[in-house]
């Protein structure tokens, strides 16, 4: 995947505008659109760092240099509520993540 698509990807799933991210980084709604198409060809670092901290991944992995979670690899398809939702969970802290995945049977106690 590259690294155009993968900042998209990562917006939609944090459920941010273009215009958000733009306000965060610091740069125009036009200029996130570029980031996200594949116009723009090098992107600065301190922004590669800024969209690293805002979706919470690494650097490395908006770069393509480490390996995809899996929760990113299945997000085609996927339907806004379920992207919303996996975004909710791994904002979650530990012992909520525990609960619900002993309320959707996956651990047990």
């Amino acid at each position: 995947m590259k690294i155009c698509e993968r900042l998209r990807v990562l917006r939609e799933m944090s459920g941010l505008t273009l215009k958000e991210v733009g306000d965060v980084l610091g740069i125009t709604i036009g200029t996130v659109q570029r980031y996200e198409s594949g116009q723009v060809k090098v992107i600065p670092y301190e922004n590669i760092q800024k969209l690293a901290e805002m979706y919470h991944v690494t650097p490395s992995f908006i770069m393509g240099w480490e390996l995809t979670p899996a929760e990113f690899k299945s997000v085609e398809g996927l339907s806004s509520e379920d992207i919303e939702l996996l975004h909710a969970y791994h904002a979650s802290d530990q012992s909520l993540r525990f609960a619900i995945q002993l309320l959707l049977g996956i651990r047990e106690i």
